[in-house]
């Protein structure tokens, strides 16, 4: 496709008070972005809805949108999002999130959507469910604590190994179809 940027990688940014998203990677393939700290966005803190990318070390806090929505096998890595209007993080289908940290988003804290994998995650006062997957993915070694809905929404072929959901005021375990 003409509109699609392939192979680009930013680094080592700071984004902070913008009218829009802090990070809009629309039309990509292969993005890559590393230790980027976006706060006070109107929008998303990071938009990479494209295909194939890899966020690593990166930090949104206060945007106006989702802190985190990653496209399809994506890789995400070590990312905290904190505070944000929309979830935590977004992640479409195939994307693999170790180490993150989603804590008090309005919305999710992590919400999957199919064939993903959370591994190693924690998310810990969110407005709604704290980690939720559509179905046929994998929940590993996370933690899901104090929201205001379940602790973990798992859709169905899914497979949940070594959690611990705590404090929150739905279902530690929701298993849904």
């Amino acid at each position: 496709d003409d509109l699609t940027i392939t192979n680009v990688t930013v680094q080592n940014g700071r984004i902070s008070d913008m009218g829009g998203r802090g990070i809009n990677a629309d039309f990509t393939r292969n993005a890559r972005l590393e230790s980027i700290a976006v706060e006070d966005c109107a929008s998303d803190g990071f938009y990479s809805p494209g295909e194939a990318g890899a966020m690593l070390n990166c930090h949104a806090e206060e945007c106006g949108g989702d802190g985190f929505l990653v496209g399809n096998d994506a890789v995400i890595r070590a990312c905290t999002s904190i505070r944000n209007t929309g979830d935590g993080f977004e992640l479409e289908e195939g994307v693999t999130a170790t180490r993150c940290v989603a804590r008090f988003n309005d919305g999710f804290g992590i919400r999957g959507g199919s064939n993903v994998v959370i591994a190693e995650c924690v998310a810990r006062g969110n407005g709604a469910v704290g980690i939720s997957t559509v179905g046929n993915s994998v929940v590993v070694n996370s933690v899901s604590e104090s929201h205001s809905q379940a602790g973990f929404a798992i859709g169905q072929g899914s497979v949940v190994r070594n959690c611990a959901a705590r404090l929150s005021d739905g279902d530690g375990f929701f298993l849904n179809t």
